[in-house]
């Protein structure tokens, strides 16, 4: 599972780094994010797009939002196959946050890869209905089983994508099937994962 993550970049950061050409977004951020959030994600509409959209789809089963997909299943659940064939997107994030258990007491730490500022999850998105009635977008992250490293606290992760996976990803005409193969636990080799203390800070 994937419940919480970090995000500091401004938007000049992410245009630049996914090839963007131009947004109307006006946003710099620097917070922890939680599910419902609206937040920047990826999209593809014949080239790359940034757009603000909320973490989560609603469910018509569950009071809380569902906030992850199962790569494992994704194709095979309704509530995700449609967007899992044509409507992938990419989160950005600076670390992701888990926790373990060390008796009664929960521990959490935040998960980065130390060669990279930022770095993307693979999620899809849906619209759907705001308070108003007005369609919004909404999305959740794509989770697979949890490398060596992950697996010291939790049995599962986020799909993080190479660069070179992200127009794949991104575009509709890409294969699903082929896609869903690629959905593997990241290597450990360059991933951190240490305690984290809200007195610290980020410093990238």
């Amino acid at each position: 599972m994937c419940g919480r993550y970090y995000l500091k970049i401004n938007i000049d950061e992410l245009l630049e780094r996914y090839g963007i050409l131009k947004s109307d977004l006006k946003l710099e951020l620097d917070q922890e994010v939680f599910p419902s959030q609206q937040v920047p994600i990826i999209i593809y509409r014949e080239r790359p797009e940034l757009e603000l959209a909320h973490w989560g789809f609603p469910s018509s089963y569950q009071k809380s939002l569902l906030i992850n997909a199962r790569s494992e299943t994704i194709r095979q659940k309704k509530t995700f196959q449609g967007p899992f064939n044509s409507q992938r997107c990419i989160i950005p994030v600076n670390a992701f946050f888990e926790w373990s258990k060390e008796g009664k007491k929960k521990i959490k730490h935040r998960i980065f890869l130390e060669k990279e500022k930022f770095f993307s999850l693979a999620g899809v998105y849906n619209l759907f209905p705001d308070k108003e009635g007005k369609p919004g977008i909404n999305f959740v992250i794509i989770t697979t089983e949890a490398n060596k490293k992950i697996q010291e606290i939790h049995n599962r992760m986020p799909v993080i994508l190479n660069k070179e996976e992200e127009l794949a990803w991104l575009n509709p005409a890409s294969d699903p099937v082929k896609l869903q193969e690629s959905l593997k636990p990241y290597p450990d080799e360059n991933m951190v994962l240490q305690p984290d203390d809200k007195q610290l800070s980020f410093s990238f």
